[in-house]
């Protein structure tokens, strides 16, 4: 069953590239013998290419889809398998980031005569060909990204979707959605940074384009919006514990906390060097403020991303933290506390470092270096690494800082303590090591009592889990002592004739009842051999009981 699904959707994934490389060529070349192109006289064998594509992927990817749609349609658990799912996610995909690139091409042509300033603008035949070419080639990808999406939904809604197709559903939605926000925030950043500099006026970014980032803006939204809503509206209670939707939420934070970081370490080192009398920091020259567009622009995009995303993962985590959600955030935590640390101490260094050299030069007679653009950058790395490892350093919990500051502050207490003198013995504190001896009897007695505490509280777990279950050791234990003794009570009841004997040493034993011959109790026989009252029969003979208890 496996190698049947495997050649079925291993065959038609191939069939199907086949068939959208056949489909898009073929109508990009009949676009130039519509536009009365020069080069369509030449086109003449692609066309042939194009159509042998298409004549042989076809079929064989309708036929292929044909035979395993009613494999789905008979079993349940073929139409929700892993591996169909697999082909239909990983179409969804592929072709929709060849659909974003197709129409962030055939948007940024249809905005560069706008946005752009062209000094020789190509004739409107060369400029249209383009435009359309990619045009068709985004509705190509956009017909075959939506009819496996909706196949996808169908199964979905009919079967429903567990386990590895969840998972695979998950992979391709976080994907697109992280590579959506991706260049819908980095192309934001470029085109605020352009603006800016026009709005300057500044010769700084002239030859950067603007209708690229604007199309890449415009695309990545198209891709970033269908997702998301789709996750928000449909999957956002199956997902909210997922591992795939933490670690693309921590993705989007590491990628956001960058560049925002980045920003505001350039600002700050453009400041600081201004203020010491840098000429030429970072290569700006005299137009700060036209030099300011880029660390600025991704400061002003990148900071707010990076406060929303953590709003989402933290509503995330209100609701209950999986295992693999908490690891993935300590992950982070601890690898943007380490990296902000490193940066800080290298920042600390280099402020040390700078200020040594200018201590050191005139001891032994030498030039110092310049210490203004140095310093800048070591003031930079301090405060921004400061900054961001106090932002995701978390302290402990204000009792165990108590019980922290308890143990440590024991032995100086203790050595404080005055220590008893017998009479006519000297001080017991003046002896050699002894205020040390003292201070390590009163810090270990605390640390004893921590871990006892500590101990108390996971073994009040276990009793409270052993008081729930009934059939504890202790439990049973109890139960079987009772069963003993009521049978060695009955038996030695049978065994004295309706008397119970006296256990401690007395000669007679107490009679229970009158003397006179009676039925043996059914309790005592059940209680001895433990069999169900409903297979035993009233005995009548107290003799026989005996030998039998015996």
């Amino acid at each position: 069953m496996i190698l049947r699904r495997l050649y079925l959707y291993l065959v038609s994934a191939a069939s199907l590239v086949v068939v959208a490389f056949g489909i898009a060529g073929l109508g990009s070349t009949f676009i130039l013998f519509f536009l009365n192109d020069p080069e369509w006289q030449f086109s003449r064998t692609a066309i042939a290419g194009y159509g042998a594509a298409i004549i042989v992927g076809l079929p064989v990817w309708a036929i292929h889809m044909w035979i395993a749609r009613r494999f789905a349609l008979r079993d349940p658990a073929e139409r929700g398998s892993a591996i169909r799912h697999l082909y239909f996610y990983w179409a969804c995909l592929v072709f929709a980031i060849f659909f974003a690139v197709n129409l962030n091409n055939a948007l940024a042509l249809v905005l560069r005569p706008w946005l752009d300033t062209q000094t020789a603008p190509p004739p409107p035949s060369e400029g249209t060909r383009p435009i359309l070419q990619s045009t068709w080639n985004a509705l190509v990808l956009l017909v075959i990204w939506l009819l496996h999406y909706r196949m996808a939904a169908r199964d979905r809604v009919a079967v429903g979707e567990q386990g590895a197709s969840a998972t695979l559903r998950r992979w391709y939605m976080y994907a697109a959605l992280f590579i959506g926000f991706v260049l819908m925030l980095y192309s934001g950043a470029t085109v605020m940074k352009l603006l800016w500099a026009k709005v300057l006026s500044s010769n700084l970014f002239q030859y950067d384009s603007l209708s690229a980032p604007v199309a890449s803006v415009v695309t990545g939204f198209i891709l970033w919006s269908f997702h998301a809503r789709v996750v928000a509206t449909r999957y956002i209670e199956d997902d909210r514990k997922s591992t795939l939707r933490a670690v693309e939420g921590f993705l989007a934070v590491v990628f956001s906390i960058t560049l925002a970081l980045y920003g505001g370490s350039q600002i700050l080192y453009y400041s600081l060097a201004r203020l010491l009398g840098v000429d030429n920091p970072g290569g700006l020259g005299n137009d700060i403020l036209a030099g300011l567009a880029d660390p600025g622009s991704k400061l002003i995009v990148f900071a707010p991303a990076w406060l929303l995303v953590r709003t989402r993962l933290s509503r995330d985590a209100s609701t209950g933290e999986a295992k693999r959600q908490a690891a993935i955030r300590r992950l982070y935590v601890n690898l943007a506390s380490l990296v902000s640390l490193a940066a800080m101490g290298f920042g600390a260094g280099q402020v040390l470092w700078t200020l040594a050299e200018q201590v050191e030069a005139p001891m032994i007679g030498v030039n110092a270096f310049d210490w203004k653009n140095p310093l800048s950058i070591g003031i930079t790395l301090f405060a921004v690494g400061g900054a961001v490892w106090l932002a995701h350093w978390r302290h402990a919990p204000p009792s165990r800082l108590r019980r922290r500051a308890r143990l440590l502050s024991a032995p100086a207490a203790a050595a404080a303590e005055p220590a008893p003198q017998r009479r006519g013995q000297p001080g017991l504190r003046a002896l050699p090591g002894r205020a040390v001896c003292r201070a390590l009897g009163g810090a270990i007695p605390l640390a004893r009592d921590a871990r006892r505490r500590q101990g108390a509280s996971a073994g009040s777990a276990v009793r409270a889990r052993r008081a729930r279950r009934p059939t504890d050791r202790s439990a049973v234990g109890r139960n079987g002592a009772a069963v003993r003794n009521k049978a060695n009570t009955c038996a030695r009841t049978h065994r004295s004739g309706g008397h119970r004997v006296n256990r401690a040493g007395g000669d007679r034993p107490r009679r229970l009842a009158p003397p006179r011959r009676r039925p043996v109790p059914v309790e005592c026989w059940r209680w001895h051999r433990g069999v169900p009252a409903q297979a035993r029969r009233p005995l009548q003979d107290p003799r026989a009981v005996a030998d039998r208890s015996g």
